[in-house]
């Protein structure tokens, strides 16, 4: 019998691509403005800070920006964020205009919440983008657990429900690992997401009930502007490659391709 659902976020249960691509190009444009700096310039330098952090979402990576240094000169830390709030804020409002969760997701996890199943999270990104898009979307308190990427800047008050992992998708130990430490067996979980080369395969490799649901296609151009400034570096890109080749020659497949979130009830015998 199926009693624990292991999620992936981002593009799971909401758009990511389709949310946070908007939003930096409103933020960078804001400061592109702000400092009389050339755009390009500024995703040359963005990509530069974000393959360093490992992280396209890192906090406050503006600030690390040659051109905000140059700009701002000795001005302390504290006091460029608080000169470039209008910057931020440009970001901030543009993700509460387009973050949103996909159809039937909230009535879903409460659905499974009520009827005994324990719902854990388990995302790549860190514990300030991954958990708090659920607390922005008011959906965290249906996770009894979320596992969320290693980062130095969270770990100093993590909330009670939330963990961090080194490893990275599809690692399996990692996924047999979670499944333990919530007091389950592989048999007993489910593991959902929108990804073949992470959330399937990691799931297929780990023995584990696997179920797709493919998210809807990005704007191409969204897709490029986040390649523009991503942390992605070669050696990204081409373990990347070497995954989804990997797939095709083992012949993996998930278990169940769904289009809605919902139809995940029936695995667990709730109709």
């Amino acid at each position: 019998m199926k009693k624990v659902l292991i999620t992936d976020l981002d593009d799971t249960l909401y758009p990511w691509i389709d949310v946070f691509v908007p939003s930096f190009y409103a933020m960078a444009s804001a400061l592109s403005s702000y400092i009389k700096t050339d755009l390009s310039l500024l995703f040359d330098e963005y990509r530069a800070v974000h393959q360093y952090y490992g992280n396209v979402e890192h906090p406050y990576a503006t600030l690390a920006l040659p051109s905000v240094s140059r700009f701002f000169g000795d001005m302390p830390k504290e006091e460029q964020k608080n000169a470039l709030s209008p910057v931020f804020d440009a970001y901030r409002a543009e993700r509460q205009k387009r973050l949103h969760l996909f159809p039937r997701v909230k009535e879903t996890l409460s659905r499974l919440h009520e009827s005994g199943v324990t719902i854990i999270g388990y995302t790549n990104s860190t514990v300030k983008n991954g958990y708090g898009r659920l607390k922005s979307l008011d959906i965290a308190h249906l996770f009894s657990r979320v596992y969320c990427a290693a980062n130095v800047a969270d770990e100093a008050a993590l909330p009670t429900a939330v963990r961090t992992v080194t490893s990275r998708k599809p690692d399996k130990d990692t996924l047999l690992f979670i499944i333990k430490e919530e007091g389950f067996s592989p048999d007993e979980a489910i593991c959902v997401g929108d990804s073949m080369t992470n959330d399937v395969y990691m799931a297929w490799q780990a023995g584990v009930t696997s179920v797709l649901l493919p998210h809807p296609p990005h704007d191409a151009a969204l897709y490029d502007l986040l390649v523009e400034i991503s942390s992605w570096t070669d050696a990204t890109f081409a373990l990347d490659r070497a995954l989804k080749e990997e797939v095709k020659e083992k012949g993996v497949s998930p278990d169940y391709t769904f289009p809605l979130f919902s139809d995940l009830l029936p695995l667990f015998s709730i109709v």
